[in-house]
């Protein structure tokens, strides 16, 4: 339990720089254990595929606003 506590992403050295850490909250714990042996490791695919989603969210909600006003 104690290592679900600390699972989060200002435990991760590798979050410390994203911008998306706030959103993806680190990710999955099993995803990161199957990917990198530790629930507190990177699961790079994934992390990348949901920067890319959050992205195209920001950048269609952008236009959707643009076209509103």
């Amino acid at each position: 339990q104690d290592n679900f506590r600390q699972c989060n992403v200002y435990s991760r050295p590798a979050c410390s720089d994203c911008w998306a850490k706030l959103f993806c909250a680190g990710g999955c714990a099993a995803n990161a254990y199957h990917a990198s042996g530790n629930i507190n490791g990177v699961y790079d695919y994934g992390c990348r595929l949901f920067r890319k989603r959050i992205e195209c969210a920001i950048m269609l909600q952008a236009a959707l606003t643009e076209e509103n006003e």
